[in-house]
Order: structure tokens, then C-alpha cells, then sequence
């Protein structure tokens, strides 16, 4: 496997000259990579949908960036460790004293906020709403309501983070989730020189 100081070493006069376009494209470079390793097999209406999902989409870019399901998820869930990475290591996304404050209320109490979430998400529903469009509605106000509260953006992102990578995980076989946790595991050890301990802590939003 390629590590992650070889990559860099490699472009390194670009990182000099321009360090924001050449990581925009080393990013974009691993939907490419991902793309290859894991191509999917699109019927004509598949690619309609990604067309209309993506009014942008060339079937050059079809091409050169749609992947299976296994593709899919591996890439979106190392894009999202990734971003974990990044926002660990700013202080803005600390949330630990507000966790603590959390856990520590009563049971009962916790369980009356969860019956309220769900009854909010069902009336919304019940309005007329798609699953999808109650869900942005929540997250949506929620993120809005919890920035004029005092919560940073970076805050918000944890929770944001977590339930991606919970639904990325329900979606999947017990195999597949296998195959992508390991893979994750090495790929993300090695090439940004962290710890297997610490992208598995990364990760427990797919247990």
C-alpha cells in the first residue's frame, strides 16, 4: 500500500506552490481511485437518475466517478473519518463538558426528550412530508435553532458525522460491513499516519 508520506512526498512542489487546489485534488482524486477499484453496473434508467439527482453530470463524469454500493460507502465513509480528523483537532468542536452535562440527567428525562423528538418527526410526517424531506426539516431547524443557542458549527458536525455513518451502516450486509471496516481500518491508518485505535474510535458510528 502506498502510504501516505510517499503521496505527498510526490506532489510536494505543488503543495508548496498551491496547497488548497492540490488537496481539493488529492480529494477528488480518491472518488476517481474508489470509482475504479469499485465501477458499477448502470442501466439507462440508473443513469437518468444520477443525471437528474446531478443536473451537472456528463456521462464522462458518470464514468469517471459512479461506483457500486460497496464503492459508495467505502468513500463516503472514509471521507467522513477524514473530516473527523480535521474537526478533532479544532477546538470548536469540543462538546465534552456539554456530553457530560447530558449524560448525566435522568433517565427519565432523557427518554421524554426522545418521545418528544418522535412525536415531532411523526406529526411532520403526518402533515404529508417524506421520510426525507421530515428529516431535513429536523435537522435542518435544529441546526439553525442550536446556532442562535450558542452551538458552533463544528459542534453540530458530531452528530451530523455519527448518523451518516450509522445509516451508511444499516444499509449494508454483515460481510460487506466487515469488508469496509477493515479496509477503512488500513487504508486510513497507514495513508494519514493515525492509529487503528484511533480510526476505530473514528468508526463506532458503525457499530
Amino acid at each position: 500500500m502506498v502510504a501516505k508520506d510517499d503521496i505527498l512526498s510526490r506532489v510536494a512542489d505543488l503543495l508548496e506552490s498551491n496547497p488548497a487546489e492540490t488537496a481539493a485534488a488529492l480529494s477528488l482524486a480518491s472518488v476517481d481511485a474508489y470509482a475504479k477499484a469499485h465501477p458499477p453496473k448502470l442501466t439507462a434508467a440508473a443513469r437518468a437518475i444520477i443525471k437528474e439527482n446531478y443536473p451537472d453530470a456528463t456521462d464522462e463524469l458518470i464514468s469517471e466517478r459512479a461506483m457500486s454500493d460497496y464503492g459508495t460507502s467505502l468513500s463516503i465513509t472514509s471521507s467522513i473519518v477524514t473530516a473527523q480528523v480535521a474537526m478533532d483537532y479544532s477546538p470548536l468542536s469540543y462538546v465534552m463538558d456539554q456530553l457530560a452535562a447530558d449524560q448525566a440527567l435522568p433517565s427519565e428525562k432523557m427518554q421524554a426528550a426522545q418521545a418528544v423528538a418522535t412525536r415531532a418527526f411523526e406529526e411532520i410526517r403526518a402533515i404529508g412530508m417524506s421520510p426525507f424531506g421530515a428529516a431535513s426539516m429536523m435537522i435542518g431547524m435544529s441546526s439553525v435553532l442550536a446556532q442562535k443557542d450558542g452551538a458552533s458549527a463544528y459542534q453540530l458536525l458530531r452528530p451530523l458525522f455519527e448518523a451518516a455513518l450509522r445509516g451508511i451502516g444499516s444499509e449494508r450486509t454483515p460481510q460487506m460491513q466487515k469488508d469496509i471496516e477493515a479496509a477503512a481500518l488500513d487504508a486510513i491508518s497507514k495513508e494519514m499516519g493515525i492509529s487503528r485505535t484511533a480510526v476505530k474510535r473514528y468508526l463506532k458510528g458503525l457499530q
